[in-house]
């Protein structure tokens, strides 16, 4: 694997940094909207329209699951990685505050190397991971569309501003382009490597509800963050050659 340059860690840490920013999002729209359901769907409906552009703009075309193996690792990925992602985020968010609840996320790079793993072993020939989350993000999104419907007090007229850009930049910016981002991270440096950025997540999230919520930043919050980032620091360098 070719040494990754400058671009890619800028890639992965702006990535992180917009998840960081999801959760500030999420608080948002989890205590001010009453069924969040609705605007979980709205952001993976948008989030895989925006996929989909980019696919036609970077493949040519919208690759489709050539079987029924593919179709069926496209619909784990929609009912785990988006419904119930969704559901345990928006929920969670309105009972804890954003800075706490991104420090689950510490589990994440354990998480990514594992289903790297499994995936490289089962999943796609055809079906780039761009393409994969485009479908896995329009079948989440149908999910919770009926959920919502299910759930009722579905109307929109309501929502403030703030819940819509909330929604869009957890759409754009924390789904389509924080997707693509990590997943360049991931060509340029590994599954394993790449998501060791993911602990910078409850660092950027526990600052930036600092600063737009008002949650509270205690010191030994901010020497923990400081930790963290020596931590991926360390993990993530570029190795030195072995001698041969």
């Amino acid at each position: 694997m070719s040494q990754p340059g400058s671009l890619a860690y800028f890639k992965l840490i702006g990535a992180m940094f917009m998840w960081g920013g999801t959760w500030i999002a999420g608080r948002i729209v989890a205590q001010e909207v009453p069924a969040p359901m609705l605007a979980a769907a709205f952001r993976f409906l948008i989030a895989g329209m925006a996929l989909g552009g980019f696919a036609l703009l970077t493949e040519g075309a919208l690759p489709r699951p050539a079987d029924g193996r593919e179709w069926a690792v496209v619909s784990g990925l929609a009912i785990t990685g988006i419904f119930l992602y969704a559901v345990c985020f928006f929920y969670g968010l309105r009972y804890i505050p954003a800075g706490r609840g991104a420090l689950v996320v510490a589990l994440n790079p354990v998480v990514v190397a594992l289903v790297a793993w499994l995936i490289g072993r089962s999943a796609t020939k055809t079906l780039s991971p761009l393409a994969a989350t485009l479908y896995a993000s329009l079948i989440g999104a149908l999910l919770l569309a009926v959920m919502a419907i299910v759930q009722g007090d579905i109307t929109v007229a309501d929502w403030s501003w703030r819940v819509w850009a909330s929604v869009f930049f957890l759409a754009i910016c924390g789904t389509a382009l924080g997707f693509t981002w990590f997943a360049d991270g991931v060509r340029l440096m590994g599954a394993a490597r790449a998501s060791a950025f993911i602990n910078l997540v409850p660092v950027f999230a526990v600052l930036q509800a600092a600063v737009l919520l008002g949650e509270r930043l205690a010191y030994a919050v901010l020497a923990g963050g400081a930790l963290v980032v020596a931590g991926v620091w360390l993990t993530t360098r570029t190795p030195s050659e072995n001698p041969a």
